[in-house]
């Protein structure tokens, strides 16, 4: 497979996402196979086909908190207010990302923390589902966002598609 090849700069250190394993701001570890969470299988609402799957996305969650962190880590405009600077961080996570990453759902990471959801794969068909196998792209994005947030199957607020 070929590499992407992205360079990203964070925090004054240059990390070479095509090379996971190299440490960079948190010193994360590559995902690996068996670090993956469980797929929920393909999106199905027609229970005369089989049993009903739910739609969920698969990504990295930051809560406002987790933004306003991510903020701070970067030095985004400290002068700035926390809910601008969240969305600065926020616009600026996504700069960061290769351009066929760049798409978000709101989730909720728990029962009442809603989050934003960085989406490297839905369970929408089949083909979406096939790039949560992809281990190579799941630890780019994970690079270039630069946060320890997990990787995880997320129920949409809404539908994702």
């Amino acid at each position: 497979m070929a590499s992407l090849g992205l360079l990203i700069y964070s925090s004054s250190r240059r990390t070479d996402s095509t090379n996971p394993s190299r440490p960079h701001q948190f010193g994360l570890p590559p995902i690996t196979a068996d670090m993956m969470p469980a797929s929920p299988g393909v999106w199905n609402h027609n229970p005369q086909v089989g049993p009903i799957i739910k739609s969920h996305v698969l990504g990295f969650a930051f809560s406002t908190k987790d933004q306003e962190q991510w903020a701070e880590d970067h030095q985004i405009e400290p002068q700035y207010s926390t809910s601008q600077r969240r969305m600065l961080a926020q616009k600026a996570m996504y700069q960061r990302l290769p351009p066929k990453f760049r798409h978000m759902s709101l989730v909720y990471r728990d029962p009442v923390t809603m989050a934003s959801c960085i989406v490297v794969a839905s369970n929408r068909m089949v083909e979406d589902l096939k790039k949560a196998e992809n281990l190579e792209t799941i630890n780019v994005v994970r690079c270039a966002l630069d946060f320890p947030s997990p990787l995880q199957w997320y129920r949409p607020e809404r539908p994702f598609g």
